[in-house]
C-alpha cells in the first residue's frame, strides 16, 4: 500500500465525517496503520518508505507556510487599518459626485479637469435621479476647478436640504470630450472596518480610501495620501491602539469614530 498524500478520496475524521483534504495527522495515521500492518513476508521496500517520509514532510511544509501566509496576510490588512485610522480629523479629496446641501446657503463644489476646456457643463441632480439646473462654465483650464451652486434649480426656486449629486461634461476646442473627475472635499470623522476594504467617514458619507486624492493642509497645500502614516507600539506582529496601559490590536476593529467631529 501507497499512501498519496493528494489523495482526494474519502478520509475518516475523529468525529465520524469524511473531508476529501488530508492533514499532517491523517497521512501519519495512515502511516503508522500502514507500518503495523504490512505482510511480514513482503515488507514496505525501502525506497517506498523513505518516498512516503518525503512526501510527509513536504505536506508539513505546506501547511507551514500557508499559515506563515495567512498570519503575513492578516499583519498586512492591521497596518492598513492603523494606517487609516490616521485620517481621522483631517479634510481630504477625493472622487465622489455628491454633496450635502443645506438650504438657504451655497453649495461648494470640485471636479478634476484633466485637459482644456472650451465648453465645460456641470448637471446637478436630486436623491430621484431628476435634473435640478445646469451651469455653463464656460472656458476652464487643466487643473483643480472649483465653482458654487446657489441652491436654486432652473426655474430660480430655492430647493430644499439634503443630497444632490453631480456630473461634469466638457470639450476642448476641436469638440474632442475632456476627462473631468468630481470630486468631495470633508472632514473625516471615522472608519468603518464592517466591510471587505476600510471605508472613511465623512459625517454619513461613506468614501474608500483608493478614492482619496489629497489631504488638504491647513495652509491649503495638499499632501499625497501616501504621506499619511500611523504608530504601533511595535512590541507584536500587528498594530494595537493603546488606550493606558492597555493595548486593542487593530484586527479586532469594527469602527473607529471620533465624536468631537461627528455631527
Amino acid at each position: 500500500m501507497f499512501i498519496n498524500a493528494t489523495d482526494s478520496s474519502s478520509i475518516p475524521t475523529t468525529d465520524g465525517s469524511s473531508t476529501t483534504e488530508m492533514g499532517k495527522d491523517q497521512f501519519l495515521e495512515l502511516f503508522i496503520a500502514q507500518l503495523e500492518n504490512q505482510d511480514p513476508l513482503n515488507p514496505t521496500e525501502n525506497e517506498e518508505f523513505v518516498a512516503q517520509l518525503a512526501q510527509f514532510s513536504a505536506l508539513e511544509q505546506s501547511i507551514a507556510q500557508n499559515e506563515n501566509l495567512q498570519t503575513l496576510i492578516m499583519t498586512e490588512y492591521a497596518q492598513v487599518k492603523a494606517g487609516t485610522v490616521s485620517y481621522i480629523g483631517k479634510e481630504i479629496q477625493a472622487a465622489g459626485d455628491w454633496v450635502n446641501y443645506e438650504k438657504g446657503t451655497e453649495a461648494s463644489m470640485n471636479f478634476e479637469l484633466l485637459g482644456d476646456a472650451e465648453e465645460v457643463t456641470v448637471s446637478i441632480y436630486d436623491e430621484d435621479g431628476n435634473l435640478v439646473r445646469e451651469m455653463d462654465l464656460a472656458d476652464q483650464t487643466h487643473g483643480t476647478v472649483s465653482f458654487t451652486w446657489d441652491g436654486k434649480d432652473k426655474n430660480n426656486s430655492p430647493m430644499a436640504s439634503g443630497r444632490y449629486t453631480y456630473e461634469v461634461s466638457a470639450k476642448d476646442a476641436d469638440d474632442n470630450k475632456v476627462e473631468a473627475i468630481p470630486l468631495v472635499t470633508g472632514v473625516v470623522t471615522g472608519v468603518d472596518f464592517s466591510e471587505e476594504n476600510p471605508m472613511l467617514m465623512i459625517g454619513d458619507e461613506a468614501v474608500s480610501i483608493a478614492d482619496v486624492i489629497a489631504v488638504l493642509n491647513a495652509d491649503g497645500t495638499k499632501s499625497d495620501p501616501d504621506e499619511i502614516t500611523t504608530a504601533s507600539n511595535g512590541t507584536s506582529e500587528t498594530d494595537t491602539l493603546m488606550l493606558g496601559p492597555n493595548g486593542i490590536s487593530t484586527q479586532n476593529w469594527l469602527n473607529v469614530t471620533n465624536p468631537f467631529l461627528e455631527g
